[in-house]
């Protein structure tokens, strides 16, 4: 597979909004779990993975997606947890967003650079006859 191939199949592959939806759908069940169990340090880490996919493919709107993730999971740490989650919760939160933030701004530097790449490559002449 040449490289220009890969590249396009990184872009957009087809039902990466379904895989990024289940895999938040399976973490929030976890992390359900584990509140109620008193498990808090390992599994809140798992919203890592969704938040990471969600800034990359969609930059605008993975910051979003963060806030919406980290308000469910602020929620669910009041509800369901027996001791006093909101330190922690807050943490997370504030953690959530900025590797949405920082993934989304970094994601949308490369598809600059990647797209002032290609219209170079795109006017430059071969200079082999």
């Amino acid at each position: 597979m040449n490289q220009m191939k890969f590249l396009s199949v990184l872009e957009k592959p087809p039902g990466n909004i379904i895989l990024i939806y289940l895999a938040t759908a399976i973490i929030l069940l976890l992390n359900a779990f584990g509140l109620i169990h008193g498990v808090t340090t390992i599994i809140p880490h798992l919203f890592y993975i969704p938040i990471i996919l969600a800034a990359y493919y969609y930059p605008r709107r993975g910051i979003w997606f963060a806030l919406v993730i980290s308000a469910i999971y602020y929620v669910m740490a009041l509800t369901l947890s027996e001791v006093n989650q909101v330190p922690e919760a807050l943490g997370r939160i504030f953690l959530f967003m900025l590797i949405a933030a920082v993934v989304s701004f970094l994601t949308q530097r490369m598809r600059q650079s990647e797209e002032k790449y290609r219209m170079l490559a795109d006017y430059t002449y071969d200079w082999e006859y």
